[in-house]
């Protein structure tokens, strides 16, 4: 009996034991190369509510600036981890780094654009956690004269 109490009594801290991740989550993870992120005082990006799925989401530009500005279908997604900006890995089904099209969405002074994405294709389903999808906008003052920024916006996945 004590033999038996003593195996259960081991299989149950190795088990205990096995609950805990010493390792951390991002250790095979690259970290955000964004540095810096919405800091053009011309625009923002926001997710538009009630749109956020594993698959995909929606997000409106909104423009205030006096010139002209240009967003394309380019996006990443990152996630957070203690505080940390981390890339989301591409899928398996992706074997190299994605194609994008150059096409350009105007917003002029005033008006609200939205974008929807389902990233299924690139990423696959996303997990519980929280993320930020970021794009690059340009303020464009005429044909070579424009500056470009990073907007980011913050989601969160809850269990589905």
């Amino acid at each position: 009996m004590k033999k038996a109490l003593m195996i259960v009594a081991m299989f149950a801290i190795v088990a205990i034991a096995g609950c805990g991740n010493n390792d951390t989550p991002t250790t095979n993870y690259k970290a955000s190369t964004y540095t810096t992120v919405n800091n053009f005082d011309g625009a923002t990006m926001s997710i538009v509510q009630g749109t956020v799925t594993p698959i995909g989401l929606t997000v409106e530009f909104t423009s205030s600036n006096e010139n002209e500005c240009i967003y394309g279908t380019f996006y990443c997604l990152e996630f957070n981890s203690d505080g940390k900006w981390y890339q989301v890995p591409y899928s398996d089904k992706i074997k190299s780094e994605a194609t994008w099209t150059k096409e350009g969405y105007t917003i002029s002074k005033g008006e609200s654009r939205q974008f929807s994405e389902n990233w299924e294709w690139l990423y696959g389903r996303l997990g519980t956690g929280h993320y930020r999808i970021v794009k690059d906008i340009s303020d464009f003052r005429g044909t070579g004269d424009y500056d470009t920024y990073n907007l980011a916006a913050e989601f969160t996945i809850e269990w589905y």
